[in-house]
């Protein structure tokens, strides 16, 4: 070993510096030989080609939008989705407490939940909500009499019932900021309330036309309220009824689905 370390020792310390300074270049050339190998048989071979990058296929919240530096001027943004597509508006019911109950409500959220079945709540609640500060979801709970049909869904006029929420809604809204959402119908599978037969797919249906009517009532232009419209939200009630009655020809009908959230007591309704 000695022997060695010694022959190397006097090989670079006997070598002239123009000899080291050659070596040196051979060792720079040879490791460039062998990095430039390496990068053409990876995939950045060629790290300068031109590339497209809006092509392909778009998911999510990936958007087409224009940009420079792109081959053909335009590029993919990864933005975040519009809170309109996927917002959540928390409610409390006022329905089973009255009137009376609604300004205690208030302290917990700025939305209340009130029921206009049987004249139970009037124009005059919805101008009351309005001035604490609260924005009221109005449940068109029932039928066009305000009751509770045991025929379900199947037994209501759609375009009767479409023409008296409007004409209720006009009434007691005539702001839209007041009363910024509505429900079409009450658990309406339920038959607690809709008779034995509500839990159907021809009832969930009979529903489905229900809220593409009411939706086509409220926006008309001429009779109804045009872009100042409520969000028309559409009963969720259970998995069953849900896939019964919605569609994506029905995605332009609805802008929100209700979902009753009964802690412990299962699937909400």
């Amino acid at each position: 070993m000695g022997i060695r370390q010694n022959k190397l020792k006097n090989f670079l310390v006997g070598s002239s510096q123009r000899s080291q300074y050659l070596h040196a270049i051979a060792v720079v050339v040879l490791i460039a030989i062998i990095g430039t190998i390496l990068l053409t048989g990876s995939h950045a071979a060629n790290p300068y080609a031109a590339v497209n990058v809006e092509t392909g296929t778009k998911t999510g919240v990936a958007t087409k939008q224009p940009c420079t530096g792109s081959t053909d001027g335009s590029c993919v943004q990864f933005g975040t989705q519009s809170s309109g597509s996927n917002s959540m508006i928390v409610g409390l019911n006022g329905g089973g407490w009255g009137p009376n109950g609604i300004t205690d409500q208030l302290k917990a959220t700025n939305y209340i939940r009130i029921d206009e079945a049987g004249g139970q709540y009037a124009a005059a609640d919805v101008s009351n909500i309005s001035a604490d500060g609260g924005k009221s979801i109005i449940d068109f709970s029932t039928d066009s009499n305000g009751k509770y049909n045991t025929g379900g869904v199947e037994a209501i006029n759609a375009a009767a019932w479409s023409n008296s929420a409007l004409t209720w809604y006009k009434s007691a809204c005539p702001v839209a900021s007041k009363c910024p959402v509505i429900e079409i119908l009450n658990e309406p599978s339920g038959d607690w309330f809709w008779g034995n037969g509500s839990n159907s797919q021809s009832n969930a249906l009979a529903y489905a036309n229900l809220v593409k009517t009411a939706y086509l009532t409220f926006h008309n232009a001429t009779t109804g309220l045009g872009s100042n419209s409520p969000l028309i939200t559409a009963s969720y009630d259970n998995s069953s009824w849900a896939g019964w009655w919605w569609s994506s020809a029905m995605s332009q009908y609805v802008d929100g689905i209700i979902v009753h959230p009964y802690g412990g007591n299962g699937a909400p309704n």
